[in-house]
């Protein structure tokens, strides 16, 4: 018998308000001035809301991963990845006619071509589930034995979140000290891991997804709670602050954050979010916590509808991150972009027969 665990559902619904706030900030970041207030505001918000997808990818390992369910390889491929192969071709196809038919591939077959087949900007986070889909059989084993948990979340914790964020560091600070003694270190860094250790197996997001089953099963104390909580704010911080420095100092945006969200500063973000919402979501009334599950079980389709809706908003409207105060506008738009794509999934999911599956 299935338990229904409301802090998932609360979880998803702030997870999707990060991600679409992301999605609003990050649009001008690399064509604005850096020394602009419109760069500043989308520098801040594009740090404040990395979190977004690491907790959507937490939540489904805290799931998929509990010995208690079972799920078997003949489960898991007719239900979740054929459900989610489905969900993903269909979106592809109907982004990639968008484009077509709003002139974005206008001369280019090859270009609509390739959308089909890869799908719109946002749909990589389905193809990343269905890889983690795959691997669910092979991680499991581990996840029952504490011991090898915590080995694979230690070899993760270097691999997948310290030696990236390094590597992030050196490239900033080789931006503006070329031929430094950080360069060199970048280049033997990256030299190391890409060309002698081929170490891959705890890399990118299996980390979160293992990590999503570790933190939901063990309890914390409060002093590991409060600690963990400043770790997420001193990791926004950080990456805030060293994008802004680097970019001001080289006159041009530097991108901290385009590692797929594998480091530290996103980690701790990630965990951050997801201790808090576990250990106090209990202070929610009953009403409250109904909103939320109604909301949790339309956070898919927000997510597929809401590209969509941002490009409609921004080419027939004009309506971006700059549309006013981007201090404001960036999550006002990204409320507005969650109540359209909200509108437009309840209006797909009453579609007879088809509705229920592709949403």
């Amino acid at each position: 018998m299935k338990t229904h665990i409301v802090y998932f559902d609360v979880l998803r619904v702030v997870a999707i308000l990060a991600v679409l706030i992301l999605h609003v900030a990050a649009v001008h970041f690399h064509d604005t001035d850096v020394f602009s207030f419109a760069w500043e505001m989308s520098n801040m918000w594009d740090g404040l809301v990395r979190w977004g997808v690491p907790v959507f990818v937490m939540i489904s390992g805290a799931l998929f991963l509990d010995p208690a369910r079972e799920i078997d390889l003949r489960k898991l491929y007719s239900k979740y990845i054929l459900r989610m192969g489905t969900i993903l071709v269909f979106w592809s196809v109907c982004y990639a006619e968008l484009g077509f038919l709003t002139g974005v591939y206008k001369g280019n077959t090859e270009k609509l071509i390739a959308h089909m087949v890869l799908g719109h900007f946002h749909l990589w986070f389905l193809y990343m589930l269905l890889g983690l889909y795959m691997i669910v059989p092979l991680l499991r084993p581990i996840c029952k034995d504490i011991k090898l948990m915590r080995y694979f979340l230690i070899l993760s914790m270097f691999f997948s979140f310290l030696a990236p964020t390094i590597i992030k560091i050196l490239t900033g600070l080789d931006l503006i000290m070329p031929d430094s003694i950080p360069a060199k270190g970048l280049l033997a860094a990256n030299h190391l891991l890409d060309k002698n250790i081929h170490f891959h197996f705890t890399l990118g997001y299996v980390a979160y997804f293992v990590l999503g089953y570790y933190i939901h099963q063990i309890s914390l104390s409060s002093t590991q709670r409060k600690s963990i909580y400043v770790l997420g704010i001193l990791g926004g911080g950080f990456a805030i602050f060293f994008t802004r420095f680097i970019s001001h100092t080289a006159y041009i945006p530097f991108d901290f954050y385009s590692e797929g969200n594998v480091t530290l500063y996103v980690l701790f973000e990630a965990l951050a979010v997801f201790v808090f919402v576990k250990y106090h979501i209990h202070t929610f009334s009953l009403k409250l916590t109904a909103v939320f599950n109604y909301l949790a079980k339309r956070v898919l389709g927000i997510y597929l509808i809401h590209a969509g809706v941002q490009g409609c908003l921004s080419k027939f409207f004009g309506i971006s991150d700059t549309y006013f105060n981007p201090l404001l506008s960036i999550p006002l738009i990204a409320l507005l972009i969650f109540f359209l794509s909200w509108v437009g999934t309840e209006a797909v999911r009453r579609i007879p027969c088809l509705g229920q599956k592709i949403i």
